[in-house]
């Protein structure tokens, strides 16, 4: 059986310019897998303020069946405390024969509510 590269990665813009992202709070979730920054495949591009998400490194082959749905969920909090209420959610059909060009990710933007 032959193996498809796949080395693309999940990725959305998050920032806080007040405390700072916490690190420790803030991770990808995909498919019900927690995937955090101290286990390898999520890094935060500080310079593009782009946390990403290697979802295979290169010759492991796709990380999803063709026609999987595939949900991932963003947590993130901040060095105060703040958190998103509900983590930012979205799903997508995996389909391999449409890996071309991916579209620019997604921003999230946090604001407190009025305390």
């Amino acid at each position: 059986m032959a193996t498809t590269e796949f080395n693309d990665a999940i990725s959305v813009l998050a920032r806080d310019e007040g405390s700072g992202l916490d690190f420790h709070e803030t991770w990808f979730e995909v498919n019900g897998r927690r995937c955090g920054l101290g286990e390898g495949r999520l890094s935060y591009r500080r310079e593009e303020n782009r946390l990403q998400l290697r979802l295979a490194e290169p010759g492991e082959g796709a990380p999803f069946r063709a026609g999987e749905t595939v949900t991932v969920a963003v947590h993130a909090a901040d060095l105060a405390g703040n958190a998103l209420r509900e983590p930012f959610v979205w799903s997508f059909v995996f389909d391999p024969a449409c890996q071309k060009e991916a579209p620019q990710p997604p921003e999230v933007t946090y604001q407190p509510a009025e305390r």
